[in-house]
Parts: C-alpha cells; structure tokens; sequence
C-alpha cells in the first residue's frame, strides 16, 4: 500500500507498511548497512489496510520521506502511470516477437515512438525535473546491486531478481563497450536499453516482488 498522497520517499524505498515494519524489525541492522537501498528488499504488502502511521512518521523524522508540493505530486502520479503503460506494451510486444508476429527491431522502433508519446502525455515520465532530490539514479543502482548480493540480502525474491538483471545488464555494458561507449545512456545505446527493457519485464515476471527494485535499477541506465 503507499503511503498517503503529497509525500515522497527519498531514501531507504521503504513502504511504511506492517509488513515492512516487521521485517525491518525481524532484520536489524540491514537498515543501517544499506540505507538508500534496504527497503527495495522488504516483502511486498498484499493487504489493503496494511498501512503502518508510526513507520510513516518514523520516516518523515529520519528523513526518509518528504512532503511534496501539488505540482510535483502531479508528476509522481504520472510517471506511474505511464510506466504502468509502457511496461504493458513491452510484455505483449515481447510475446508477439516471441510467436513471430512482429520482429525485435519493430518492437524497438514501437517502444521508442511510445516513449516519446508518454514523455509528452504524462509530464514527469522519465524525468525527475521538480522534485524531491533522491539519491542519484546511478548510485542507488549500484546499492541495490550491492545489496542484492550481500549475505543479509541475497536469499530475497527482490535480490535474485536483480541479480539477473545486472548479470544481463554486465553483458549489454560490455557489448556498448566494444562499441566505444562507457555506459548504456545516450541516444546510440537506445537498441540496447529497449532490449534491456524487454529482459527486465521477463525477469518480473519470475520475480514479482523485485518489480520495485528493477524499475530503479533500469531507471538509471535510462537517464
């Protein structure tokens, strides 16, 4: 469940749930060691009235959560919901890849076309303009890759999801590498991130409660 609308978690990504709550309480120390990081781990609320006021509270005093103005509470809300629809057209595109209804460079031109629509629809899509400052994308990428490989940390569904996708993530940075780029951003590595795109939605789907955790993760080669 997330937590009540105008506020912004901006370190920690944790839920302020019971369930998180309890598992922060019954892993101590893992907040501490993996501060921007530790709450990507935690498992996944599935009730409706899981809502925990005093983690919130808890949160807004560490400062863990900030409060947002109208304008950039707008833009969270449409990044999500335009995530939500890119993802969507990413899975039916890669099935339809898969039975040969269309082929991967069509998908790629498809989700670029796309991209660019929900850039344009839904202000706030890929891109952090107006709000909270967080830990930057790049370096809360490689907490969670350390994270997920710690000993605490590793055994979880989130960690073994993201531990696939930076082992798929360690082959296409070595491909832009013998191509003579130094990372996956920038316009002449699009092909690869789109195809990185359809291997994170593959890897969600075997490890649900790891969506979280690679949406952050792809976010920063995105940027």
């Amino acid at each position: 469940m997330s937590a009540p609308a105008m506020t912004r978690a901006v370190k920690g990504g944790v839920e302020p749930t019971n369930t998180a709550a309890k598992w922060i309480a019954d892993n101590p120390g893992v907040a501490s060691k993996f501060p921007t990081a530790y709450g990507y781990f935690a498992p996944v609320s599935k009730g409706s009235n899981d809502y925990n006021p005093q983690l919130y509270n808890q949160q807004i005093v560490s400062g863990e959560r900030q409060s947002l103005d109208p304008m950039a509470n707008l833009r969270m809300g449409n990044r999500a919901l335009a995530q939500g629809i890119y993802d969507g057209l990413v899975k039916v595109g890669q099935k339809q890849v898969d039975n040969g209804t269309i082929d991967a460079a069509t998908l790629k031109s498809a989700l670029a076309v796309m991209s660019d629509k929900l850039k344009n629809d839904f202000p706030g899509f890929r891109d952090d303009t107006g709000l909270v400052t967080k830990t930057p994308p790049a370096v809360l990428q490689q907490d969670l890759f350390t994270a997920a490989n710690s000993p605490e940390l590793r055994n979880t569904e989130a960690a073994k999801g993201i531990q696939a996708y930076q082992q798929v993530r360690g082959a296409a940075l070595a491909e832009a590498k013998n191509e003579g780029y130094k990372t996956l951003t920038g316009n002449a590595m699009k092909d690869i991130r789109y195809a990185l795109a359809q291997v994170k939605s593959q890897i969600v789907s075997y490890y649900p409660a790891a969506t979280r955790a690679l949406e952050t993760a792809f976010y920063a080669d995105w940027k």
